[in-house]
């Protein structure tokens, strides 16, 4: 992997929330999210036939994001995204069913690394601090109309992630991030 070059201050900017967060706790036990959890939405259709949108299903796995790879965890981390949107949606009002629900859920998941080098003249960093690898997790959710195949909705979200072990509560936090946008049962445009 080539590496990007950022200056001290661009470093700076991915290094601070790591100390930050190793020096704090969310009061689980476990430390707070590395960066932003930057979720985008699609507004829902207006088009969309919201009587109907009661039950949901899944549909077959998205590739993961444009830039973003499949890694050797991909099946498990699909698989826990997919409980996880399934909780959040039956929060929501919604209903789960064996066959084809009156949304289909289709999501895309992936991961990229990125490093950071830069030099400094006087020393004052650490190189570990200058020269770092930092992964970026990305989810993408389509909500698609069963009986037109048409997406009405889609939320997308992109957040630091670790290198070394699945997050759940990061995954967590990141589709609730996502579905606090999607209309619920009763909520869509009319």
């Amino acid at each position: 992997m080539k590496p990007i070059a950022l200056p001290v201050a661009h470093a700076l900017a991915y290094v601070v929330p790591l100390v930050l967060a190793a020096c704090a706790a969310d009061g689980h036990g476990r430390a707070p999210v590395l960066s932003n959890t930057a979720a985008t939405t699609t507004p829902a259709s207006a088009a969309a036939p919201a009587a109907r949108y009661r039950t949901f299903s899944f549909g077959a796995g998205e590739s993961p994001p444009t830039g973003y790879h499949a890694s050797a965890w991909s099946a498990v981390v699909h698989q826990a995204f997919e409980g996880l949107i399934a909780q959040a949606l039956v929060e929501k009002g919604y209903r789960l069913t064996r066959g084809t629900g009156d949304i289909v859920i289709t999501l895309g998941c992936g991961r990229r690394e990125f490093e950071v080098h830069d030099a400094i003249d006087d020393n004052s960093l650490p190189s570990d601090v200058l020269n770092t690898t930092f992964v970026n997790g990305s989810l993408v959710v389509d909500v698609n109309d069963a009986s037109t195949g048409r997406r009405v909705w889609r939320g997308a979200n992109e957040t630091q992630i670790p290198s070394d072990h699945i997050d759940t509560y990061l995954m967590s936090t990141s589709v609730r991030a996502i579905l606090s946008s999607m209309p619920g049962p009763a909520e869509w445009p009319r």
